[in-house]
Protein backbone atom coordinates (compact mmCIF):
# COMPACT_ATOMS: atom_id res chain seq x y z
CA UNK A 1 0.00 0.00 0.00
CA UNK A 2 2.57 2.60 0.84
CA UNK A 3 4.22 1.90 -2.60
CA UNK A 4 0.90 2.72 -4.21
CA UNK A 5 0.78 5.99 -2.83
CA UNK A 6 4.51 7.06 -2.72
CA UNK A 7 3.83 6.24 -6.80
CA UNK A 8 0.24 8.14 -6.57
CA UNK A 9 2.09 11.20 -4.81
CA UNK A 10 5.02 11.49 -7.22
CA UNK A 11 2.39 11.59 -10.48
CA UNK A 12 1.07 13.98 -9.21
CA UNK A 13 3.70 15.79 -8.44
CA UNK A 14 5.44 15.27 -11.85
CA UNK A 15 1.98 16.54 -13.04
CA UNK A 16 1.98 19.91 -11.34
CA UNK A 17 5.17 20.69 -13.09
CA UNK A 18 5.18 23.26 -16.15
CA UNK A 19 7.64 20.85 -17.96
CA UNK A 20 5.91 18.70 -20.40
CA UNK A 21 8.54 15.54 -20.54
CA UNK A 22 8.17 15.60 -16.84
CA UNK A 23 4.29 15.34 -17.28
CA UNK A 24 4.55 13.27 -19.91
CA UNK A 25 6.81 10.44 -17.99
CA UNK A 26 4.86 10.39 -14.88
CA UNK A 27 1.49 10.14 -16.30
CA UNK A 28 3.05 7.07 -18.42
CA UNK A 29 4.90 5.37 -15.19
CA UNK A 30 1.06 6.07 -13.94
CA UNK A 31 -0.82 4.16 -16.45
CA UNK A 32 1.84 1.17 -16.74
CA UNK A 33 1.28 0.91 -12.61
CA UNK A 34 -2.51 0.82 -13.53
CA UNK A 35 -2.08 -1.64 -16.31
CA UNK A 36 -0.30 -4.05 -14.42
CA UNK A 37 -2.32 -3.88 -11.34
CA UNK A 38 -5.34 -4.49 -13.36
CA UNK A 39 -3.67 -7.50 -14.86
CA UNK A 40 -2.38 -9.39 -11.82
CA UNK A 41 -6.17 -8.51 -10.47
CA UNK A 42 -7.70 -10.17 -13.81
CA UNK A 43 -4.94 -13.02 -13.34
CA UNK A 44 -6.04 -13.86 -10.07
CA UNK A 45 -10.01 -13.44 -10.49
CA UNK A 46 -9.31 -16.31 -13.15
CA UNK A 47 -7.15 -18.49 -11.28
CA UNK A 48 -10.35 -18.46 -8.65
CA UNK A 49 -12.69 -19.14 -11.43
CA UNK A 50 -10.65 -21.99 -12.70
CA UNK A 51 -10.18 -23.38 -9.09
CA UNK A 52 -14.04 -23.58 -8.35
CA UNK A 53 -14.84 -25.28 -11.53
Amino acid sequence: MARCAGAGDTALGTRRTTSEGNTMVGTIGFVLMIISLSMMIISGLLAAVVKTR
